[in-house]
């Protein structure tokens, strides 16, 4: 080999060693000036076979750098996505729960009012059939009593009609009693045929009152019955709800373990991978011109 085409060399070698900064490079220039060609020739072959072999490597780390750190960015969108249905879940449950805590509170408090409304209804029951019961027997009181002056008038009159019969009547007498006796025992008969009314019409109120309270009383415990189920199916409901509930707490507490180790590897692959991506184009460059530098110096 002459000294000029050496000399080429060692420049090639030189510029690209002192632009890239490559102690290998330099190294290089420095055998090529030293050693005999065949065996700088070897190491060039060496050194291209390294190079050849860090610039394939180094693809494929970028390669691997990009994949891994998308999959983990896509990992951690999911699990985010992941997460945030099972909290819009929880919060379901929550608000499920809540609600049927209202609506059993509303269904008892609406059986207090009916057992209350039933007891008042119940004394008011009470009461009116005493008062049913004192009016009933007054009417009745009153109708034996006139039925009793009734009969001691009609004596009394048939008496007296005898024995005006014996005696010759003055003139306008026999007439004048006749009438005052039937007026007196039919209004009296009036009376009674009111009093006999009235007994009838307030029996007829009193079982219209006595139905109207067996209905209600009907009405009030198949709709505490009805309340009562509701409440228990609610308080089923409410259990599972609740197991939901706990079940999505802790798959959301498995969320964020999850994340949290995802952006631990996220934050690994970025400090493993950022350098490289950011100065890969730069070092493949730099490579490829320190292989045709090689290759040159070759030639």
């Amino acid at each position: 080999v002459s000294l000029a085409a050496k000399q080429r060399s060692v420049k090639l070698l030189s510029e690209v060693a002192r632009r890239h900064r490559s102690w290998s490079m330099a190294a290089l220039a420095v055998s090529v000036q030293q050693d005999s060609f065949i065996k700088v020739k070897k190491m060039m072959d060496t050194m291209l076979n390294r190079l050849k072999k860090e610039q394939k490597d180094e693809a494929g780390k970028v390669d691997f750098c990009k994949r891994e750190i998308d999959k983990t960015e896509d990992q951690i969108k999911e699990t985010e996505l992941d997460k945030e249905d099972l909290g819009e879940d929880h919060l379901a449950s929550t608000n499920t729960i809540k609600t049927l805590v209202e609506e059993m509170e509303t269904l008892t408090q609406n059986i207090k009012t009916m057992q209350v409304s039933l007891k008042k209804a119940g004394e008011m029951r009470k009461q009116s059939s005493r008062v049913f019961q004192v009016s009933v027997a007054d009417q009745r009181g009153t109708v034996r009593v006139l039925e009793k002056v009734i009969a001691r008038l009609k004596k009394f009159y048939s008496f007296y009609q005898q024995q005006d019969r014996k005696a010759p009547p003055r003139p306008g007498q026999y007439e004048k009693r006749s009438m005052s006796a039937g007026g007196v025992l039919d209004l009296l008969a009036h009376i009674v045929s009111n009093a006999q009314r009235e007994v009838s019409e307030l029996e007829k109120a009193e079982q219209a009152s006595q139905k109207a309270y067996e209905a209600l009383v009907v009405d009030a415990k198949t709709s505490m019955e009805a309340a009562q189920a509701s409440i228990e199916q609610k308080k089923g409901q409410q259990a599972e709800a609740a197991s939901d509930k706990n079940e999505l707490a802790q798959s959301i507490s498995s969320k964020t373990t999850a994340l949290e180790a995802l952006g631990k590897t996220l934050q690994a692959r970025h400090l493993e991978c950022d350098w490289l991506l950011k100065h890969f184009e730069l070092r493949q460059q730099a490579r490829a011109e320190e292989m045709e530098a090689i290759t040159d110096a070759k030639a």
